[in-house]
């Protein structure tokens, strides 16, 4: 199997200069956008991040054991109401939906070593992130509550 990691879950003594990659995604598509007056019961809108990237050198049986174990992971990150996690074989296209409670919240996300290690991550190429705002009225009419 190729070797695959994901940032702190990597093996030890794994050469580092693949670790030296800047992320393509690591900054908002909507840094610096005023907020809308959407917004959750707390006054702050929640947002949606969704990461889509192809698998490189990594079939997807072995993406999905190491997506199990990281998952834990995922669901510790500060302010994340859930995540879906993507995948089409056809395309080779796989990621994630993340609903964040605000803005900061995904920022906080961004900074972090986790998000971070996507984009240094050889088996994961062109990656993308789009940053949403979720429109709190209809959201709530079709499943999804004002303040998860």
């Amino acid at each position: 199997m190729e070797a695959f990691y994901l940032g702190p879950f990597r093996p030890k003594g794994m050469d580092d200069t693949l670790m030296h990659v800047r992320p393509a995604f690591c900054s908002s598509q909507n840094a610096g956008r005023p907020e809308s007056n959407l917004s959750t019961a707390q006054g702050t809108a929640m947002h949606i991040l969704i990461i889509n990237f192809n698998l490189h050198e990594l079939a997807r049986p072995e993406y999905e054991v190491v997506c199990d174990e990281v998952s834990e992971a995922f669901a510790a990150i500060p302010g994340l109401l859930s995540k879906k996690w993507l995948a089409n074989e056809d395309t080779n296209t796989y990621g994630g939906v993340y609903l964040f409670n605000d803005r900061q919240a995904m920022l906080d996300y961004q900074a972090s070593e986790l998000y971070t290690s996507l984009g240094e991550n050889p088996a994961f190429i062109n990656i993308t992130a789009t940053d949403f705002e979720m429109l709190s009225a209809p959201s709530s009419v079709t499943g999804v509550p004002a303040q998860a």
